[in-house]
């Protein structure tokens, strides 16, 4: 089975009163997730996420958080519109690790592969993921981001 590595950032910004808010992209009508993208040759992973951050986001300016790596793995069939030609159809296996970073500003451009963008509360992007069962595993990487943030601990889920 291919292996296709990726690299992401739970972005938050913290507002006013301590106000802490996510950043979550919508991708094509069908969900809502963090930024990320794939690992280029000879990429770090820490750079990895803060470029698909600025491609998908426009946002440079970012504090990655020391202590604070989540990793995702799921499996997809891919196909030709959004994998390269020699993967379609093929089950692949993904693997995402996940950083925490705080942005110096909301301001937010969009790249063309996302339809939308919004900055929500716990809260809010708890249940935005909730209405994907896909989603469980962000909906974790989220609460283990959001009591880093607040008590400076991995979460236990």
């Amino acid at each position: 089975m291919p292996v296709k590595k990726a690299a992401g950032i739970v972005v938050f910004h913290r507002g006013p009163g301590n106000k802490i808010e996510y950043l979550l992209l919508k991708h094509n009508q069908r969900y809502w997730n963090f930024p990320k993208g794939g690992i280029e040759k000879g990429e770090r992973e820490v750079e990895a996420a803060k470029r698909e951050v600025f491609e998908e986001a426009g946002i440079k300016d970012i504090d990655i958080k020391n202590g604070f790596r989540e990793r995702e793995k799921y499996f997809y069939k891919a196909s030709r519109k959004y994998s390269e030609e020699f993967l379609d159809g093929k089950i692949v296996v993904k693997l995402v690790v996940f950083f925490l970073g705080e942005a110096k500003t909301k301001d937010v451009k969009i790249s063309h592969e996302h339809e939308g963008y919004e900055w929500l509360d716990f809260k809010g992007s708890f249940e935005r993921f909730g209405r994907n069962r896909f989603h469980n595993k962000s909906q974790a990487i989220l609460k283990k981001a959001d009591d880093f943030i607040f008590h400076r601990k991995r979460a236990v889920i």
